[in-house]
């Protein structure tokens, strides 16, 4: 399976639109106050998606729960400086893996 970066960026966006949601509404209704579930609420987004990304990226370093199943990935994970495989790699590893 292969992964992109982007991937994890998006599903932090997503996540944090809907985690904020709820805490601009818990906020709302514990408060009564509706500028301070706004309040609370951007100041969630602002941290927590950062927070969130760093954590992912960190989860997607580990090999916990991990089954090594001899996959070779096109994409590799942006902490490592590596020059990116040419057109040409590319299309000679697709030939090599419709052979398998």
């Amino acid at each position: 399976m292969s992964v992109k970066p982007k991937r994890h960026l998006v599903k932090a966006i997503t996540w944090r639109i809907i985690a904020s949601a709820t805490t601009f509404i818990i906020g709302w209704i514990v408060t009564g106050d509706m500028q301070f579930g706004i309040a609370i609420g951007a100041v969630d987004v602002l941290i927590k998606i950062v927070l969130y990304y760093f954590h992912e990226r960190l989860w997607y370093q580990s090999k916990f729960g991990i089954i090594k199943d001899d996959h070779q990935s096109l994409i590799k994970p942006i902490f490592i400086n590596e020059p990116r495989p040419t057109l040409q790699k590319i299309k000679v590893l697709m030939k090599r893996n419709k052979k398998l």
